[in-house]
Order: structure tokens, then sequence, then C-alpha cells
């Protein structure tokens, strides 16, 4: 895998790669500090979460996967934006129908995900 890669692009990945844990370790025990005072602030797991998924969408371009593997990555994006605007916003309908928007979610992601895959064999395999 590190063939692929150019050296500059790989350093930043390795360095993204060891840096990230670290912020995120470093925000957890100040939010278990902040929160031994009384000031537990639900941010920092916000702030967490946009790390991971940083570190995750800029692993899948440096390493150059396919846009059906990057999918996954768009639906937990989707799914944890729908769960922040619930959470603070509240949208209006019933535990039921919140059900359904995320079966309808993993559905589209599911169908787009199956059409990347075979679009991506279709094209390995057809003649040049």
């Amino acid at each position: 895998m590190k063939d692929n890669l150019n050296p500059r692009t790989y350093k930043i990945a390795l360095l993204l790669i060891k840096t990230i844990p670290m912020l995120a370790a470093v925000c957890y025990g100040a939010n278990s500090l902040l929160a031994y005072f009384g000031k537990d602030l639900e941010v920092i797991g916000y702030i967490v979460l946009a790390l991971f998924i940083a570190l995750l969408y800029i692993l899948s371009y440096v390493f150059r996967f396919c846009a059906y593997h990057r999918m996954f990555i768009h639906y937990i994006l989707g799914v944890d934006i729908i769960n922040i605007i619930d959470y603070y916003i509240g949208i209006p309908i019933s535990d039921v129908h919140l059900f359904c928007l995320y079966l309808i979610l993993t559905c589209i992601a599911m169908f787009i995900t199956l059409y990347l895959y075979v679009q991506s064999k279709h094209y390995k395999e057809t003649p040049k």
C-alpha cells in the first residue's frame, strides 16, 4: 500500500493516524475531569466523533478507497447528523417514524453501496 502513495502523503497520513487518537484521548480525559467538577460538556463527545469521522475520510482518500467503501462513512455521518438534530432541536415525529427514517436511510445507503460495488467490479472486468 505504501508504494501507491507519494512520500509526503504517506507521512501526513501517519501523522494523522498517530495524532487524532491522542487528541481524542485528551478530549475524553478533559471531559472526565470537567465532569468530576460538575461541568459535563456533551460537545466534547461530538468533537471526538468529528475527529474520528475526519480521520476516516482522510484515510479513505489517502489510501484510495473505492467509493462504495466510503459509503459506510457517509452512512455513519448521516445517522449521527440525524441523532444530533433530534437530540438538540427535536424531530417532531414519533419513535416509530424515527425508526422508519433510519430504515429508509439504511436502505438508501445499502442500495447506493451495492450499485457502486457492482459498478467498480464491472469496470475492472471490462476489457480495454
